[in-house]
């Protein structure tokens, strides 16, 4: 599972002017050996299909909610660090539970 961000300017500008292209927390895993499976970061209330979260390698776009600079205005990491979230505690307890 890997979420992402449009708005992670770590991963997005600074690792583009380092690298040559976008880190996978800017804009999800790009091309890889296996098939991937794409989705959005749920809320709090909602369930995860069984079928969203069974695959290899899962993008999970969280713009909604990933937008940097909540605490710092106009950090240069963006929404780098912003994963500190009870949605994000949703995914990962969802998986812990899905994994038993």
């Amino acid at each position: 599972m890997l979420t992402h961000s449009r708005w992670d300017r770590a991963t997005g500008f600074w690792h583009l002017r380092a690298e040559g292209a976008p880190g996978i927390g800017h804009s999800g895993t790009g091309s890889a050996p296996v098939p991937q499976f794409s989705t959005q970061l749920l809320g709090t209330d909602e369930t995860y299909p069984p079928q969203t979260l069974d695959h290899r390698v899962v993008n999970i776009n969280a713009d909604w909610l990933y937008r940097g600079g909540r605490h710092i205005r106009l950090s240069p990491a963006g929404a780098h660090s912003d994963f500190l979230r009870p949605e994000s505690a949703h995914l990962l307890l969802t998986l812990a539970e899905r994994s038993r």
